[in-house]
């Protein structure tokens, strides 16, 4: 599970969860921008920089691969918070890294 927490000017911050299932992932093979050039993701390691659509760097944080009986394999990336990378040259929304119940943090 994703823990999100949103905030909209002017309200309280509300938490909002969503699971793991439910984010797209990346089959292999798609190609993902990076300072030294397009990589494919499932040659990308936590640690590596990747390349926000705006252009900044950015640390990867994570990669998990997800093993869906009726499809290929699926890779999820998430950076420090919720960003937009650039995958097979399009600009993709990735989730940030989940973040902690409150009672746990």
């Amino acid at each position: 599970m994703f823990l999100y927490t949103v905030k909209a000017r002017g309200s309280q911050p509300r938490a909002f969860s969503i699971p793991a299932a439910a984010l797209p992932g990346f089959v292999a093979g798609t190609l993902i921008a990076t300072p030294l050039g397009d990589m494919p993701v499932e040659r990308l390691e936590p640690g590596d920089a990747l390349l926000a659509a705006d252009g900044r760097i950015l640390p990867l944080r994570s990669v998990s691969r997800r093993l869906p009986a009726d499809a290929p394999p699926q890779f999820h990336l998430a950076c420090d918070r919720p960003e937009v990378l650039l995958a097979n040259g399009l600009p993709v929304a990735t989730p940030g890294l989940p973040l902690a119940p409150p009672h746990l943090a």
